[in-house]
C-alpha cells in the first residue's frame, strides 16, 4: 500500500471519527465562551456562600480559559466575557485578574470604538479604578484624566458621570500628594452635588 494511500486513509478515519467535518474556528471559540460562563456561574455560587478563596480559584480558571481566545475587531463576545470576568474579579477581591480583564477589554474597545465613546471611556474608568486599587497611582492618573477630559467634551458639566470622574481623579492626586489639585477638583464635585439637591 503506497504512503498516499494510507494518508487519504487515515484522513478518512479522522472525519468520519469528528463527524465528516472538523470544527471551525468560531465553534470553537463559543465553546470556550460556554466553559467561561459555566465557570463564573460558579464564581456567583461560591460569592454567595462566602466562599471567597474558591471564587477567586475559580476567577483564576476563567482568565486562563480566556486568555488563548481572540479579541479584536469582530470579537465582541469574546470582550464582553472579559468584561464579566472583571466583575466577577472585582467581586472576588482578585485584583491580579481584575486589572488583567479590564485591560483586555479596554484595549478591544480602543481598537473598535470612536475616542469619546461612552464604552471606551467607562473602559478607561474601569482599568483606572483596579489600578488605583493596587496603588498603582501613576498608572490610574492619566487614564482618570482622560475619562474625565471626555467625558467633559461630550456631557453637560453636572452630569452624574463628569462629577464622579472628578471625584476619582481627586483621590487619586490626593493618594500621590497633590493636595490642591486634589481639593480644586472636589470642591467642584460638592458645587455640583449642592446644586443638584436643590433642583
Amino acid at each position: 500500500m503506497s504512503l498516499l494511500v494510507v494518508v487519504l486513509l487515515l484522513a478518512i478515519s479522522q472525519g468520519e471519527a469528528t463527524g465528516g467535518a472538523a470544527q471551525q474556528p468560531g465553534a470553537l471559540i463559543d465553546d470556550e465562551l460556554l466553559r467561561v460562563d459555566e465557570v463564573l456561574a460558579r464564581v456567583e455560587t461560591a460569592l454567595r456562600s462566602g466562599d471567597g478563596g474558591t471564587a477567586r480559584r475559580e476567577v483564576e480558571l476563567a482568565v486562563e480559559l480566556l486568555r488563548p481566545l481572540p479579541i479584536g475587531e469582530g470579537h465582541d463576545r469574546v470582550a464582553e466575557s472579559w468584561n464579566r470576568c472583571g466583575i466577577a474579579a472585582r467581586s472576588a477581591n482578585a485584583l491580579p485578574q481584575q486589572i488583567e480583564a479590564y485591560e483586555r477589554v479596554l484595549r478591544h474597545r480602543e481598537s473598535t470604538l470612536p475616542e469619546d465613546h461612552l464604552e471606551l471611556l467607562k473602559a478607561r474608568g474601569n482599568v483606572a479604578d483596579a489600578l488605583y486599587l493596587s496603588n498603582d497611582y501613576a498608572g490610574a492618573r492619566p487614564l482618570c484624566e482622560s475619562v474625565l477630559a471626555g467625558f467633559e467634551r461630550t456631557l453637560p458639566k453636572d452630569h452624574r458621570f463628569v462629577v464622579l470622574a472628578r471625584e476619582k481623579l481627586a483621590n487619586v492626586l490626593a493618594a500621590e500628594g497633590d493636595l490642591r489639585g486634589a481639593r480644586v477638583l472636589l470642591e467642584s464635585v460638592l458645587v455640583a452635588r449642592e446644586g443638584t439637591l436643590g433642583e
